[in-house]
């Protein structure tokens, strides 16, 4: 894999590691994936040797992400593993974007008006490009024309828009009967009677249909563990995305209801208090340990992403503000306490030489 320096490193990662395979959908990266078999790949032994102890930084590394710095040596591992493993399929099947609509009946102002696409999974599970044109022109596709991956090659038609209508509406008063128009427009007798009748055309399906989905959604449900939703999508988004169209309300009634929300105001109370606690059990150590934000967080028995919320934790914010040290603050109550003590070991000097019988 050949890197330059101007290049987007994560977006290059990205693009390789589509190549080799690791993706949940065509075009779409998966992650997990990767993990696994990078893990797989070095093994556990050698990222230990390395120092290497966890692959958290693997979701970084992928966006260039400034949050989480990534050692070069982690770098190095990632284009070693990208390298071993062979290319297998086109980082992007339906071409990189934006695409030409293929509805030659409009007039775009861009020559690619396309400039994003769905990635749509069937009930019989293939997987399809679903776009929906300004002009109204929806269409799903799986794959480009030759020579040209800009135009994709329509596999099916959902609704042809105002210019088809206009187009099949020009040639009736130019005396053409609906068969001869069909013909004209390469399209089919049903779909130019829907266009001058402006009916929208609807895809039929039968309360068999609905029956089987809603049996082997059901059934996907049971075998998820505490019936996750997510976790059955992923088994078979084709039912999920069929039912979602076709009987959206009963699927949703199959669903767990969702938790209360928090109450913020009563964890901010609660969670300031052991805030203050915490401040108070480390500043009374000894040895002394300085009280900064993150130990006493930690101490409080708390998660460390609370800090990334304290915009709805007012009275944590405050507790932080009031008793976290900075390194300077540390410092002048170490000298505070050393001050203190040796103040109070010359006292009991004088008090004993106060108390002494004289010669």
């Amino acid at each position: 894999m050949v890197m330059r320096d101007s290049e987007d490193l994560g977006a290059l990662y990205r693009h390789a590691a589509l190549e080799r395979g690791f993706c949940r959908l065509p075009g779409m990266f998966s992650h997990r994936k990767f993990a696994h078999e990078f893990l797989k790949f070095h093994g556990s032994p050698l990222m230990a040797e390395l120092g290497v102890t966890s692959t958290n930084w693997l979701q970084y590394i992928f966006y260039d992400s400034k949050r989480q710095p990534v050692h070069p040596l982690e770098h190095i591992l990632v284009q070693v593993f990208l390298d071993h493993m062979p290319v297998t399929t086109a980082a992007h099947p339906y071409g990189a974007g934006p695409w030409k609509c293929p509805n030659s009946y409009a007039s775009h102002d861009d020559e690619f008006p396309i400039k994003k696409i769905a990635i749509r999974t069937a009930e019989d599970s293939t997987v399809n490009a679903s776009v929906h044109c300004s002009c109204g022109f929806r269409f799903t596709f799986i794959k480009t024309a030759e020579g040209d991956q800009r135009k994709p090659v329509i596999k099916r038609v959902w609704a042809y828009g105002p210019s088809w209508k206009a187009e099949a509406e020009r040639l009736r008063r130019a005396g053409m009967d609906e068969t001869e128009i069909a013909i004209k427009m390469s399209i089919s007798l049903s779909s130019v009677k829907c266009l001058l009748n402006a009916k929208t055309r609807q895809t039929s399906c039968t309360d068999k249909k609905i029956m089987k989905a809603r049996a082997k959604w059901l059934k996907l449900l049971d075998q998820a563990p505490r019936r996750s939703v997510t976790t059955a999508r992923r088994r078979n988004y084709g039912i999920y995305q069929f039912l979602r169209k076709y009987d959206r309300e009963w699927m949703l009634a199959q669903t767990e209801p969702r938790k209360e929300k928090l109450d913020w105001e009563e964890r901010d109370a609660a969670w300031s208090g052991m805030l203050v606690d915490a401040a108070r059990r480390i500043k009374a150590m000894v040895p002394p340990r300085r009280a900064a934000k993150t130990v006493l967080v930690k101490n409080a028995g708390l998660n460390l992403r609370m800090l990334n919320g304290l915009h709805r934790l007012p009275l944590c914010h405050k507790a932080l503000s009031v008793h976290a040290e900075s390194s300077k603050e540390f410092q002048i109550r170490l000298k505070g306490q050393q001050h203190e003590r040796l103040q109070g070991i010359t006292e009991k000097h004088a008090a004993f030489q106060c108390t002494e019988t004289p010669p």
